[in-house]
């Protein structure tokens, strides 16, 4: 079409009318809807306007554009938090029940809904992350943390795999989570003796068990 040279518009409709072919099932004009993605409502205008200068050069003049709001997610996304768990647990902190970053996490696992606790990973196992990203900067512990965690859910699934179904897969998995008393040892000895590898000369051996004690 060379596009770049002379009247574009012109060129344009010269094309659309070259592909006419006179067939009855061949509809005469056009259907041109162009999507417009906005971030907020606000952004969205009055089309049909617009579309009026197109009546009688395509078939729907009327609804031209179609608008759709832009939602931006985030991978995997997860359950939203319960904000007045959250904020109660901040309050306890700061009236010094609770004195430390892991107890405000442990006090929003406590006091959270139901349908906000997790499905895989433990309370307890999200406490023992906050504390040591505070008191030992273990960035690595995260990730740690959620690749065992992944290695023991398989494990326990690929055991009872011919037994899974849609409608048991929440009982399989609540099957796991009671297993959990079982490898808070394993996790505890995994997550040390990656600080030890780091040549952390005080790892947090066995801390946990005492900061749950004084937390229950």
């Amino acid at each position: 079409l060379q596009l770049d040279e002379g009247d574009v518009q012109q060129k344009v409709q010269n094309f659309a009318a070259e592909k006419l072919t006179g067939k009855q099932k061949q509809p005469k004009f056009p259907l041109i809807r162009p999507r417009i993605e906005v971030i907020e409502v606000e952004q969205q205008f009055n089309a049909i306007p617009f579309g009026q200068g197109y009546s009688g050069r395509i078939a729907n003049p009327q609804d031209m554009f179609t608008f759709k709001r832009k939602i931006t997610r985030v991978k995997d996304e997860l359950k939203p938090l319960d904000k007045d768990a959250l904020n109660e647990a901040y309050q306890n902190q700061r009236e010094a029940t609770a004195k430390r970053a892991e107890e405000v996490v442990h006090r929003y696992f406590k006091e959270a809904d139901p349908d906000k606790q997790l499905e895989v990973l433990s309370a307890k196992s999200m406490t023992e992350l906050t504390r040591r990203m505070v008191d030992y900067e273990d960035d690595d512990a995260a990730e740690n943390i959620i690749k065992f965690y992944e290695r023991q859910a398989m494990a326990h699934l690929d055991a009872v795999a011919d037994a899974i179904n849609e409608d048991n897969i929440d009982e399989v998995l609540a099957g796991f989570y009671e297993k959990e008393k079982y490898t808070y040892n394993d996790r505890l000895k995994m997550l040390d003796s990656r600080i030890q590898k780091r040549g952390d000369p005080n790892p947090p051996r066995g801390s946990l068990i005492t900061t749950m004690t004084t937390l229950a």
